[in-house]
């Protein structure tokens, strides 16, 4: 059901923009459309965010769509290579793992610690 899901309520954005000049001119001058992706990614596997932060600095958020033993097939590890699926971007150089605000190195991240009964 989440595959259907997401095929379902999240759709490509699809902007418009007012322009004086016509069609064939516009398509000549302005690309139409584009895609990071260069391959699709796994099943199980959601693009959640990817923003371009300057010009080749990128925030991309990827999140595993089922639970641990909620699915015999889709529960599983996945790896993926983010060279192959974002080949059109060129070369990655280099990739910083942050926490889910994107705010913070995840090497940096100092977590609480709680004082509990056990």
């Amino acid at each position: 059901h989440r595959i259907g899901s997401q095929r379902l309520y999240m759709h490509p954005i699809v902007t418009f923009s007012l322009t004086d000049q016509e069609y064939v001119n516009y398509s000549a001058a302005y690309r139409q459309t584009w895609s990071a992706l260069t391959d699709t990614l796994p099943l199980n596997i959601h693009l959640l965010t990817f923003e371009q932060l300057g010009q080749k600095n990128y925030l991309v958020r990827v999140e595993h769509y089922f639970e641990l033993f909620e699915d015999d097939t889709y529960s599983q590890p996945v790896a993926f290579d983010l060279q192959l699926i974002f080949k059109s971007l060129g070369v990655i150089n280099s990739t910083v793992e942050l926490t889910l605000g994107a705010n913070l190195p995840l090497a940096e991240l100092q977590r609480l610690e709680w004082l509990t009964g056990d």
